[in-house]
């Protein structure tokens, strides 16, 4: 049974001025699918409730993707970056250990979850928290 593990998001600039949509699959699980769409101006910080093995999170419509592989109990900290021209990168900007001394603290974001994925179409249904 895989442990839990966590993606944590965040953007540059903060707060885009269009609408991003982020996505995480795991590859060969086709019922795993995390989603949501930051609106215009919003802070985009997102935490995605996983587990611990293969990823891949994706931006803009598969503008850009990034490949993770997490640990059990580990958080991957990554950063999207949208250019003026809407082009986008995904880059890990640290990981390691929930526990880890060096861990960057960060505040609250979207809570994306896999609850009942594939149910009417929804991607992630039971989006939780905020802020």
């Amino acid at each position: 049974m895989p442990s839990p593990a966590s993606v944590w998001l965040t953007a540059d600039p903060p707060s885009p001025v269009s609408p991003i949509d982020v996505a995480m699959t795991v590859p060969g699980e086709p019922g795993v699918l995390f989603a949501h769409t930051f609106p215009p101006g919003a802070a985009l910080r997102g935490d995605f409730a996983t587990s611990q093995g293969r990823h891949v999170l994706s931006a803009l419509g598969g503008g850009c993707g990034l490949p993770l592989e997490v640990g059990a109990g580990e958080e991957a900290q990554v950063l999207l970056t949208v250019a003026p021209d809407g082009t986008c990168t995904l880059a890990i900007s640290w990981q390691g250990s929930w526990e880890a001394a060096d861990r960057p603290i960060h505040g609250e974001g979207v809570f994306l979850t896999n609850h009942n994925a594939g149910n009417a179409g929804d991607a992630t249904p039971h989006i939780e928290g905020g802020g």
